[in-house]
Order: C-alpha cells, then sequence, then structure tokens
C-alpha cells in the first residue's frame, strides 16, 4: 500500500492523505480497521492529537478489543495533558489485553505507560 511506504519515510501527511482515500473506498468497516490505526498513528505523530483521539476512538468502536488502539488513545490523551483520561484509558487498555488475549509483551508496555503516566 501507498500509504505505508510513506509511514516507512516518516512522510506522515502523504500518508494521511493516502489512508483517508482507503478508508472513503472501504465499504467493510472491519477493513478499514487498520486504516484508522495507521492514520490515527500518522496524527499522532504529527501531533495532531485531537484528530489521533478520533481516529483511535473509531478504532475502538469497531473493535472494542482492540488493545493497541487504547494504548495510543491513552498516548494522545496524555501529549495533550489530560492525564485522567490517559491513566482511565491505559487501564481500560491493561483489562481488554488480560481479558482478550493475555499478550505479556502489550501487558509490560501497557503496564509500563501506567507506571510512566498515572503515578
Amino acid at each position: 500500500m501507498i500509504a505505508e511506504k510513506y509511514v516507512a519515510k516518516k512522510d506522515y501527511e502523504k500518508a494521511i492523505i493516502f489512508f483517508t482515500k482507503s478508508i472513503e473506498l472501504e465499504t467493510d468497516e472491519m477493513l478499514n480497521l487498520n486504516n484508522y490505526y495507521e492514520r490515527g498513528g500518522c496524527y499522532y505523530y504529527l501531533k495532531q492529537y485531537d484528530n489521533s483521539i478520533l481516529d483511535f476512538k473509531h478504532c475502538i468502536l469497531i473493535s472494542p478489543t482492540d488493545y493497541q488502539s487504547y494504548l495510543f488513545l491513552g498516548y494522545s490523551y496524555s501529549s495533550q495533558g489530560k492525564k485522567l483520561d490517559a491513566c482511565a484509558i491505559f487501564n481500560k487498555a491493561f483489562e481488554t489485553n488480560e481479558s482478550i488475549s493475555k499478550d505479556k509483551d502489550t501487558r509490560e508496555n501497557i503496564l509500563s505507560a501506567i507506571n510512566k503516566y498515572c503515578k
């Protein structure tokens, strides 16, 4: 996909254009999950946190068990200085990971975020 090539080059603005086009053309919401997630990441790296929050929330609407989206949503809130919102979301990421996949690496990432941002 062209958008992912731009992400690899850290040209997030161009990647956003292609992810947006993909979102507009795709009719299956589950297939769009990755497009929203990747575009949200691009917005995050461009420090456009309001947009990243919208995309990660949309990911969660599509897939409520997507703990990675919760994690980046928490980072976005934290970057805006919204500590309480970030902590609530990091805890939700932890709960989701523990109840769904129990992925140990993700668990460590989430616990690290909780320890860093919520203390």
